[in-house]
């Protein structure tokens, strides 16, 4: 004959396992499905240039720079990193013609509005 309690103790046992297997479960789901979301970010980041992929906010400029003194600064920066930079590789983006150079299409010097 079946005791009441170990037949409870081995149902309750039983349900602890399951919960935690079900904790365990969801938890690696939600880890796959965001490490998934990140790569076909990262994925449609590469595909598409954006404004964005160009923009560069630099603020506390010192107010006598200009964009010919900034352009050359640049360069002297392009030179120092030249060897270091490493480039996307040519059979993966097969259009890529960047050359790690910088150009300044528009200065605009402004205060801060904050």
């Amino acid at each position: 004959m079946l005791n009441i309690n170990s037949y409870n103790e081995n149902n309750y046992e039983l349900q602890v396992w399951v919960g935690l297997a079900m904790v365990i479960g969801w938890c690696l789901l939600f880890i796959y499905k965001n490490l998934r979301q990140i790569a076909i970010e990262n994925e449609e980041d590469v595909k598409n240039t954006t404004a964005s992929d160009f923009t560069v906010i630099i603020e506390n400029l010192p107010a006598h720079y200009t964009k010919e003194s900034f352009q050359r600064d640049l360069d002297v920066y392009r030179e120092w990193v030249k060897d270091k930079m490493v480039y996307p590789d040519p059979d993966y983006y097969p259009d890529d013609t960047y050359d790690g150079g910088f150009t300044i299409a528009k200065f605009n010097s402004a205060n801060a509005h904050y």
